[in-house]
């Protein structure tokens, strides 16, 4: 839309400047104020457009402060020229009423603001120009009866063509947007469908990975432990030092079916089916300072309460696959996690302070987080710093939370 109005803003200026080299503008002898006044209604829109500084000013109000700026200069200069008898379109009579048809200049903004504000700005458009137009008109006629140059009737811009147009454009326009957000929608339904599928696989191996656990490792080592059990009796009566390897290494593959079977309830775990998001972010973080001895800080903040069921499964995967990442990092010792809303985004920061050893493998991992966040609509990326750490991050819109750029 932006650059539709650069373009057309320069429309009125050419057609001053093609009029000027026509007979008709010779012919009619205007005085310099009145050239003056028709060359600054035509460049007033383009002034307001490609003055710098003007558009940030304005914001979220630039288009609709340009776009009626540009319909009520570009109807005062077409009214005028109409008036002094120097534009004349197709012209009928209806009764004692003469209309002519709406120039192609005074239809640009008209369809323009149609197309961006839907009908109701059609409607309020048309009006606008429709009693502008008429009004510039009488009052020519009143105050300047004697000029040779005004034309012997006020000329009524056609009805017909003046609305059905506009709001022919706001309904296409309209059918367009809604076409848009259903494809979208369904676009947004079928990213869910992929992340959700996507995580479920994880979930799924996780618990296939702890089974082979339990029946490869566990119950091996639980064989082992009762074997030894044994061999302390047999040894009964043995030498001193004998004994304790024996009691050490009974130690050892107790403390190991200990860890494991720690390592398999976390990987059989479902954290957020019976806990909320920051208190499984919270448990993660824990079981992974436990299991690794590396610091894990969690801090939650304030979160929108739209957030999806499938959205939360999402910050969750990635953080725990982050944080996967992060802890196996060269001379890693402290992880912070952070999870807040920054300007309507929910922002999630993974921060070690190690060194990554930059291993293909390692990439891989952060190319599979890259693509799971685009599955959800979010963008992630990885920065690493040589003495300040690394850090993952996550940028997911909030479910509600479209904007579109006009």
């Amino acid at each position: 839309m932006r650059l539709l109005i650069r373009v057309s803003v320069l429309l009125p200026i050419a057609s001053v400047f093609m009029l000027g080299l026509t007979s008709i503008w010779h012919d009619a002898a205007m005085p310099d104020p009145k050239v003056a006044i028709l060359v600054v209604i035509a460049i007033l829109p383009a002034l307001l457009v490609f003055l710098p500084g003007i558009e940030r000013r304005l914001g979220r109000w630039f288009v609709p402060v340009t776009l009626s700026l540009y319909l009520v200069c570009q109807t005062t200069l077409t009214s005028l020229l109409q008036n002094l008898g120097m534009a004349r379109f197709d012209m009928m009579s209806v009764g004692s009423i003469n209309v002519v048809e709406p120039g192609v200049l005074v239809m640009i903004p008209l369809l323009l603001i149609a197309w961006q504000f839907g009908w109701k700005g059609a409607l309020l458009a048309s009006a606008t120009a429709g009693t502008l137009h008429m009004l510039i008109g009488l009052a020519m006629h009143q105050w300047m009866p004697s000029d040779p140059q005004v034309a012997e009737v006020v000329p009524i811009l056609r009805p017909d063509l003046l609305y059905f147009l506009p709001l022919l454009v706001a309904y296409l326009g309209g059918l367009l947007r809604r076409q848009q957000r259903q494809e979208e929608a369904a676009h947004m339904r079928w990213r869910e469908y992929a992340a959700t599928a996507e995580v479920l696989a994880v979930q799924r191996e996780r618990k296939r990975l702890a089974q082979q656990l339990r029946t490869g490792v566990v119950e091996t080592l639980a064989i082992l432990a009762a074997q030894l059990d044994s061999l302390t009796g047999v040894l009964a009566g043995r030498p001193q030092d004998e004994s304790d390897a024996v009691h050490d290494v009974q130690k050892a593959v107790r403390a190991d079916i200990q860890s494991v079977s720690e390592w398999v309830d976390e990987l059989q775990a479902s954290p957020l089916e019976s806990s909320e998001l920051e208190a499984a972010l919270k448990a993660c973080a824990s079981a992974m300072s436990h299991r690794t001895g590396v610091s894990v800080d969690v801090q939650v903040g304030d979160l929108p309460g739209d957030l999806t069921p499938i959205q939360e499964l999402s910050l969750y995967h990635v953080a725990d696959q982050a944080l996967n990442h992060m802890v196996n990092h060269r001379g890693v010792s402290q992880v912070a996690v952070r999870l807040s809303t920054v300007d309507q985004v929910v922002a999630l920061t993974v921060h070690d302070d190690g060194l990554c050893r930059c291993q293909e493998a390692e990439h891989n991992e952060i190319d599979d987080l890259e693509a799971y966040a685009s599955l959800v609509g979010g963008q992630l990326c990885f920065h690493q710093q040589a003495e300040h750490g690394n850090t993952v991050a996550l940028w997911l819109p909030c479910k509600n939370n479209h904007s579109s750029d006009s």
